[in-house]
């Protein structure tokens, strides 16, 4: 899409999917975050492109909040649904997708992560993939770098806040995040740092109700964006119209040029640089202007003063 964009120089949004963060610090509500944790990631068995898919929470709290996730992962019912409210987590997309799954918890696996609950393709019928809590996680393994896209919690000790921000950023996905901290300040703080379209403090999908605000990704999540003004104006053009309100026959910089006409132009300007209520640095531009009249083209000394003008008016 993007190529056949570019190729008629228009313009293009794309989501791309994400590998999306949460962030547990220290001080956080616990319950809330690990209850949190478990919709976010599991929410239509995490087939959601906003949902949580790599946990990091600081060392100090990170066995009880692993505790609390895998309780309430194994409390979840999961097989076809037979009615409303029947079931919690439904089958995989697909055959392949189920395989991608399964894949990333084999690898995490092989290379030291402990399969807390879950871990494996349900037996029976359809493209089921147990619900798994992964601990000991870290990012040379495919599930805290790759997109999985499914029923799988992989969470990761950090020593503070600063590691979690390194960790988070060190990804080619940015789509969205969390930050989970009973200390607002501090939250916002730690979220402006994050390379991410969109972050949220105590909450990770707060913005789906909110059609006023952008969704945007960053890096390899996407181009554009949607909902808010800016995913309006993405697909418009800009056309800028002035009416001039003169009633000179012409302008003074306007051809033919002549000695007189130019001397006095430049002459104009440098009197409107040099006036003492402007700084040295819009004032400097023309200091000299005036001592290479005779060595410089008048048509070139008009126009350079017309750009120096239009930059002026752009800081005032």
């Amino acid at each position: 899409v993007a190529a056949r964009a570019a190729e008629r120089l228009i313009g293009c949004s794309l989501e791309l999917g994400g590998k999306d963060a949460m962030v547990v610090l220290a001080d956080a509500d616990l319950d809330r975050a690990a209850a949190a944790c478990v919709h976010y990631a599991l929410f239509n068995t995490g087939q959601v492109c906003m949902g949580v898919e790599r946990v990091y929470v600081e060392a100090s709290v990170h066995d009880a909040f692993v505790a609390a996730v895998t309780a309430r992962v194994e409390a979840l019912r999961q097989h076809a649904p037979g009615g409303p409210g029947t079931t919690d987590l439904g089958a995989i997309i697909s055959p392949a997708q189920l395989e991608l799954v399964a894949e990333h918890v084999a690898d995490a696996v092989a290379k030291g992560a402990t399969v807390r609950t879950g871990g494996g393709v349900a037996p029976g019928a359809g493209a089921f993939h147990e619900a798994t809590v992964l601990s000991g996680v870290d990012h040379t393994m495919r599930c805290m770098t790759e997109e999985t896209f499914g029923p799988l919690i992989p969470i990761m000790a950090v020593a503070d806040a600063e590691e979690a921000v390194r960790l988070v950023n060190d990804s080619r996905y940015g789509l969205t995040a969390s930050v989970w901290t009973r200390d607002l300040d501090r939250g916002e703080v730690l979220a402006r740092r994050l390379d991410v379209g969109t972050i949220t403090v105590n909450d990770a999908m707060y913005h789906l109700g909110d059609v006023e605000l952008p969704m945007t990704g960053w890096k390899a999540s996407g181009l554009g964006g949607r909902n808010g003004r800016e995913g309006m104006l993405r697909f418009t053009h800009t056309s800028v119209i002035q009416v001039a309100h003169t009633t000179l026959p012409a302008d003074p910089s306007w051809l033919p040029y002549d000695g007189t006409r130019t001397r006095r132009m430049v002459e104009l300007y440098d009197r409107l640089f040099n006036l003492p209520h402007l700084p040295a640095a819009v004032r400097h531009p023309l200091a000299t202007l005036g001592e290479v009249t005779e060595r410089v083209r008048p048509q070139a000394i008009v126009r350079g003063a017309n750009r120096r003008i239009g930059r002026l008016r752009g800081t005032r």
